[in-house]
């Protein structure tokens, strides 16, 4: 797996984990004996939420000009309860201010958080839209 899929699934799991509690079946404290059967209930309870979650990936670019760049993109039109992780991936261009994302109204927006620093042409993020 390469470096960006492991970033945008460990900035997935940690909105997840923000957005929706799980907890396991079993706990376990130090000193306490283990049973196999409880670890396993734990592994199948994980596997079931990992099958419930749905997710998707892609990568959105900027058309520059402006300070914002808002995500055309089908999974996330019209839809303000998506939850939408994004980093932006690395060109010859760096960015000295951080971005910050909103939901418009019908679309998502990526911003520089530094209104008078334009994101340029071109200038790609990696996005993760959480359902």
């Amino acid at each position: 797996m390469n470096k960006t899929a492991v970033c945008l699934l460990l900035s997935f799991g940690l909105s997840v984990a923000a957005a929706a509690p799980f907890t396991t079946p079993n706990s376990f404290t130090a000193g306490t004996q283990i049973k196999s059967a409880m670890m396993n209930e734990n592994f199948q309870a994980i596997q079931t939420e990992l099958r419930r979650l749905s997710f998707s990936a892609f990568i959105h670019t900027a058309a520059g000009g402006s300070y914002v760049s808002c995500i055309d993109n089908p999974l996330t039109n019209g839809d303000p309860n998506a939850i939408v992780n994004f980093s932006h991936r690395w060109t010859s261009v760096y960015y000295s201010s951080p971005f910050g994302i909103y939901y418009n109204g019908s679309k998502w927006c990526i911003f520089s958080e530094v209104t008078s620093q334009t994101i340029a042409a071109g200038t790609k993020f990696n996005v993760v839209v959480y359902k």
